[in-house]
C-alpha cells in the first residue's frame, strides 16, 4: 500500500491506495481512500473507480452505508433510482455521469451533517473485486469562546466561557497568565444539539490569577488545533477569601455572640 496526503479545501485526507490484483483480466474497485474527514455543511466525495479504466454507463452502481438496509444512492439502467433512497441523503448524493465513461463511479455527498459520519461502501456489478469501503468522520470547528468576568465574594473571581457548534465534543483548558494549568478548578459541561453539535460551557473560581490573566483554551481534532480567548483580571473591589478562613471568621463571629448573651444574661442574674 501507498500512502499519501491530499488537502482539498482545507480537507485534510489520509488515502491508502488499493491496488486490484495483478492478474485481474477485467476490471476492479479502487477506492483511493480509507478515511476522509470533511467539515459540516461542506460536501465530500467518496472515491470509487474502475481498475483500468471500462465503462460504468451500463452497470449498477450501489452506494451503501454500513448498518442500513437503505440505499445512499442507486444507479442502474443509465439513470438514479431515488424512490428507494435513504431518505436522509435526499438530493444530497450525485454520481459524476461525464465520468461514468471513463470508470468513475465516485459519489459527492453535500450538505455534509453529524450524522454522515459512518462507514461507506461502492458496489459495482460485472466486476469480480466488486466493492470499496470507505470511513468518512465528520468535524466542526465551533465559535470563538466567549468569556465573561464576576466578581465572587467568596472565591475573588468567577470567570465563564462558552463556545458553541462544535464536533466532535473539544477539550476545554484555563490557564493563568504564566501558562500554569487552572482545569482542575472549574467545572465544565457539555450540551449537544439536535443537530449533533456541541457546546462548551465553563466556569472557573479563582484569586487573582497568576500574571493578572486568565485564558479559556478550546483545543480540537487530532492535530489539537486551539482557539484562545484571555481575560484579564486587575485588582478587585471585593477581596479575596479562601473557603477556610470565611468558615472560621463566621464561627468566631458566631462564638463571640453566643459569649455575649451568655454575659448579659449572667449580669442580670
Amino acid at each position: 500500500m501507498h500512502k499519501c496526503f491530499l488537502v482539498i479545501e482545507g480537507l485534510v485526507i489520509l488515502s491508502v491506495l488499493q491496488v486490484c490484483p495483478i492478474n485481474a483480466d477485467s476490471p476492479c474497485v479502487k477506492g483511493e481512500a480509507s478515511t476522509l474527514t470533511a467539515s459540516v455543511g461542506g460536501y465530500v466525495v467518496l472515491p470509487c473507480q474502475l481498475i483500468p479504466s471500462a465503462s460504468a454507463v451500463g452497470m449498477k452502481v450501489l452506494w451503501t452505508r454500513k448498518g442500513s438496509s437503505s440505499p445512499v444512492h442507486f444507479y442502474t439502467e443509465e439513470r438514479d433510482k431515488t424512490h428507494s433512497q435513504h431518505e436522509d441523503y435526499r438530493d444530497r448524493t450525485h454520481l459524476f455521469k461525464e465520468e461514468l465513461n471513463k470508470g468513475n463511479v465516485s459519489l459527492k455527498l453535500s450538505k455534509i451533517r453529524v450524522s454522515d459520519e459512518a462507514s461507506y461502501e461502492c458496489l459495482v456489478t460485472s466486476t469480480p473485486h466488486s466493492d470499496t469501503s470507505v470511513e468518512l468522520k465528520v468535524m466542526a470547528v465551533g465559535s470563538t469562546p466567549e468569556i465573561s468576568l464576576d466578581d465572587d465574594t467568596r472565591y475573588g473571581f468567577k470567570v465563564s466561557c462558552v463556545s458553541r457548534g462544535w464536533y466532535p465534543k473539544p477539550d476545554l483548558q484555563w490557564t493563568d497568565g504564566r501558562g500554569a494549568v487552572l482545569t482542575a478548578e472549574s467545572e465544565t459541561r457539555e450540551e449537544q444539539d439536535r443537530e449533533g453539535l456541541y457546546t462548551v460551557r465553563s466556569y472557573l473560581r479563582t484569586p487573582e490569577p497568576e500574571g493578572g490573566q486568565v485564558s479559556c483554551v478550546i483545543k480540537y481534532g487530532k492535530d489539537q488545533g486551539e482557539l484562545r480567548l484571555s481575560a484579564k483580571i486587575i485588582g478587585s473591589s471585593i477581596p479575596y477569601l479562601p473557603g477556610y478562613v470565611v468558615s472560621f471568621t463566621l464561627f468566631l463571629a458566631g462564638l463571640i455572640s453566643l459569649l455575649c448573651l451568655l454575659g448579659i444574661s449572667w449580669i442580670r442574674r
